[in-house]
């Protein structure tokens, strides 16, 4: 038996039927094995490139070698509407949607079997595919070791189940070729390599429906949408997570010399939605203070900071915020994850709303392709480094000397933050006014003052640290590192 276990983390499935307009208001329920192969394999060509296709083809062929059964679990029917602008006229637009709550759905196939290296394969796939169906249908699906009793399976004879609906789904050919369909010919066989195909080529082909794609009719449970639903989406399931990852969308996005800006402006949201949400509380993971509002003692000794760190990246090298990372080392509890999974907007008086759009969550794992997550030996200022402390001078004439130099206070903030295990090889050092990494922003360029709280050295330094063996990112150092300053990026070597 292989089941595979999606879990909607906003709580609904957003997804219309093929062949159907949206305006339709028909939601597609259960979700088609034909999306899930599209999905898997847009998963794969994206996110894990890595992966060979002589590798990836023998999953698919065998996912399409019978046609699955589902677990359907509690939904109902919702929708939101809107108007849109279209040649001077509003045009209505419905977006119907099933919710579900915090219960997953299974699809389950009853005669698969993987090996040990197809089901890494997949297991890999899977925890990277962020959603399923149409982009708002954010998601966690993995393969799950339970066995699975199905409540919405094929409808194979003339008897017709009772307390039953039909329902039509799209399922692809057993024989079907995973590759991209080739328009050009004419060749019945080539033109069933449809499953990648996009809307508009088959469309410009006068397909009706997908080349290599079947109808099969499903029985579900009668009256499905009626079941009692939670009043709120619930993330009890969601486990080990310590980050939490955002696009910064819009026409206007802030320039990332407003990153510390963007990442107090994170901080105070993430908190003040906490403090609504449970009566006025203090997550100590979100404020770095404890439950008196004093700020969290740092441990002597590895491992420490472990309230969150706010990273505002500029991942396209355009000169503006284009993510937020929100990570903490202490990973994030229910209360706090009801928070980030709806943060979507950044308010303040002084700047354009920062708009954010979920993009996922998990472990350094999850997300190790993001360069403040890379392994590197060569690191070097992403944002630059404000010192904690001033530098001191002590003694006079030839006996006057740095006391709490910038490469002491680096150094040691290493050893406290990172352990001993990030041994460091050499540190350069410049405070001259120079660009950022691959940008037109100088140094001095950065807001380097918060709105509240402590004030740090204030001169900005550009540093590269070159360690003994490769080191796991973040690599946050200096004032204001847990809002973006003193942010590194591994370099080419």
């Amino acid at each position: 038996m292989l089941v595979i276990s999606i879990h909607f983390l906003s709580g609904a499935y957003h997804a219309t039927p093929w062949g159907k307009h949206v305006n339709e208001g028909i939601p597609e329920w259960p979700p088609s094995s034909w999306r899930l192969l599209r999905s898997i394999i847009a998963t794969w060509k994206n996110i894990k490139p890595e992966f060979e296709e002589e590798h990836i083809v023998p999953i698919l062929q065998k996912l399409a070698s019978e046609l699955p059964t589902y677990h359907l679990p509690d939904a109902s029917v919702s929708h939101t509407r809107h108007y849109m602008p279209t040649n001077n006229k509003p045009t209505l637009v419905l977006n119907t949607f099933i919710v579900v709550g915090k219960n997953p759905i299974h699809i389950i196939w009853d005669d698969i079997t993987l090996n040990q290296q197809e089901t890494d394969i997949l297991k890999s796939i899977l925890a990277n595919m962020h959603y399923f169906g149409r982009a708002e249908s954010w998601c966690k699906a993995e393969l799950s070791a339970n066995t699975i009793k199905s409540n919405c399976s094929p409808h194979a004879d003339q008897n017709f189940p009772p307390n039953t609906d039909l329902v039509q789904v799209l399922t692809s050919n057993k024989n079907i070729e995973f590759v991209d369909i080739r328009t050009s010919t004419e060749n019945e066989k080539d033109a069933l390599n449809a499953i990648t195909a996009t809307t508009k080529i088959l469309q410009e082909n006068k397909y009706k429906d997908p080349p290599g794609g079947r109808w099969v009719w499903y029985t579900r449970p009668k009256n499905c949408f009626e079941g009692s639903m939670t009043p709120r989406t619930q993330t009890s399931w969601l486990n080990g997570i310590t980050i939490v990852r955002y696009a910064v969308v819009g026409s206007l996005r802030p320039p990332i010399r407003d990153t510390l800006r963007v990442g107090d402006l994170a901080r105070s949201a993430c908190m003040s939605k906490y403090g609504q949400n449970n009566n006025g509380e203090i997550s100590s993971t979100f404020s770095g203070k404890d439950g008196e509002g004093k700020p969290l003692k740092n441990l002597k000794n590895c491992k420490n900071h472990k309230h969150a760190f706010y990273l505002p990246t500029y991942e396209t090298q355009n000169d503006e915020i284009d993510h937020l990372t929100i990570i903490a080392l202490k990973e994030f509890n229910k209360s706090e994850l009801d928070v980030l999974l709806k943060l979507n907007k950044l308010y303040s008086y002084n700047m354009p709303v920062v708009n954010l759009v979920f993009q996922g969550c998990g472990n350094t794992n999850t997300f190790s392709d993001i360069p403040i997550l890379k392994k590197s030996r060569m690191w070097i200022s992403a944002t630059p480094l404000i010192l904690s402390r001033h530098v001191k001078y002590r003694g006079s004439g030839a006996n006057k000397h740095i006391v709490d130099g910038i490469e002491e206070q680096i150094r040691r903030e290493i050893q406290n933050r990172y352990c001993s295990n990030y041994k460091i090889k050499n540190i350069k050092i410049d405070n001259d006014d120079l660009r950022m990494a691959n940008t037109n922003t100088k140094t001095l360029n950065f807001f380097r003052w918060r709105r509240h709280g402590s004030i740090g050295d204030g001169r900005a330094y550009k540093v590269k640290i070159e360690f003994a063996d490769a080191v796991q990112g973040p690599i946050m150092l200096g004032y204001a590192s847990h809002f973006g300053l003193g942010m590194f990026i591994p370099e080419e070597e």
